[in-house]
């Protein structure tokens, strides 16, 4: 009797510390900040259009240290050749390893511009 005793309290023991460890991973999991980013459309024309880049918080926490990643060759195959050297770095610059968010609040966006296209014909 007492060995049924000991294995029910050790299998009781068990559940309860598997069951505080999926609490504290399911907790972890849905308190966390949720970054997205998007290159939206900002004024448009028959001409070009304007770019912005918008990175937002849509989850619970603030997000810290929020880094953009892409490789060089990968953003500069979207590019013409023949833009021009300080626009495609500013472009860049938004990739950069030093480029960093230090703090994103929940529920914020942070938009900063993001280039343009144009009809080959015009000026810009």
């Amino acid at each position: 009797m007492e060995e049924i005793r000991t294995s029910l309290v050790a299998f009781a023991v068990a559940v309860s510390l598997a069951s505080l460890y999926l609490s504290r991973r399911l907790w972890l999991q849905s308190n966390r900040p949720i970054v997205t980013a998007a290159i939206v459309d900002y004024a448009s024309g028959n001409m070009g259009a304007v770019f912005n880049l918008v990175v937002s918080n849509t989850g619970n926490r603030p997000a810290t240290n929020v880094r953009l990643n892409a490789k060089s060759e990968d953003i500069d195959k979207l590019m013409v050749a023949s833009v021009e050297e300080g626009k495609r770095q500013s472009i860049h610059n938004c990739f950069n390893d030093e480029a960093m968010i230090s703090l994103l609040k929940n529920g914020e966006e942070l938009t900063t511009s993001f280039g343009s296209i144009s009809h080959p014909g015009s000026k810009d």
